[in-house]
């Protein structure tokens, strides 16, 4: 299982592309909040 650090190193890898395109860096911490928002719902769901 990854750990934290694995897990969101690999996220970001896989989002960098879009929020590349995002363009503004505002717009793009909105984006990351909002993504990561859904894995933190769901560990504590566990």
């Amino acid at each position: 299982m990854l750990d934290v650090h694995e897990w969101e190193a690999e996220l970001s890898e896989s989002l960098e592309p879009f929020l590349d395109a995002l363009g503004h860096k505002a717009r793009q911490l909105i984006m990351w909040l909002f993504i990561t928002s859904f894995s933190d719902c769901d560990s504590i769901k566990r």
